[in-house]
């Protein structure tokens, strides 16, 4: 898979002398798309049902005695109207937004994550082998599917105790089982190296 310009040099920054990258892709768009259908639904009953006011109202609007409240339902229902299929919408939106500008890959040193940010920029996550520890797969029928690749944590500022766990993950990558296959590998090799090092 070509990454864009952008993406590739981003990418490129991140590795060090001597460093090779074993492998790189970005999501699925649907997979991403997946994520938001839940609220589909909800935008199609609001669109739906202000569609259905609007057309009522406008069928008893008078356009030859204009009234400036009479144009306040008509103005109301148009706004929820459009409320609805913005959010009908914008699963396709933000999807393709992610789809666009995330990046995964990984070197023979580590697992790097390139995300966008909700204002602009990107997010570039590292992930060292000994951080690799669950690595696991969910694989469709079609051979693509998730990696799990590890288990990110957040601190409780005050007692400095481990607060909560979330997933990392590679969504919506073809040949999952083949990228699980490098990914292990250069863990495993690196643990190796760092385990039995060189006299």
């Amino acid at each position: 898979m070509t990454l864009s310009y952008h993406l590739d040099t981003l990418l490129r920054d991140e590795l060090k002398p001597g460093e090779l990258l074993l492998w790189h892709g970005q999501p699925d768009l649907w997979r991403l798309v997946r994520h938001g259908v839940l609220v589909i639904p909800v935008g199609l009953l609001i669109a739906g049902f202000s569609g259905f006011i609007l057309f009522l109202v406008y069928n008893d609007f008078d356009p030859t005695a204009p009234d400036v409240l009479g144009f306040l339902p008509i103005g109301i229902a148009s706004f929820f109207l459009l409320a609805g299929l913005a959010i009908i919408f914008y699963p396709f939106y933000a999807g393709f937004h992610e789809a666009r500008k995330t990046a995964y890959a990984i070197t023979s040193a580590k697992a790097i994550i390139i995300s966008p940010r909700l204002l602009g920029g990107f997010k570039i996550r590292s992930f060292q082998p000994n951080q690799l520890r669950d690595i696991s797969r969910n694989q469709f029928s079609n051979g693509g599917g998730d990696l799990f690749i590890a288990r990110d944590h957040t601190h409780d500022s005050e007692t400095d105790a481990i607060r909560d766990y979330t997933s990392v993950v590679f969504y919506g990558i073809p040949d999952v089982r083949e990228v699980e296959r490098i990914l292990t590998a250069m863990r495993d090799e690196n643990l190796r190296v760092q385990s039995y090092p060189n006299p």
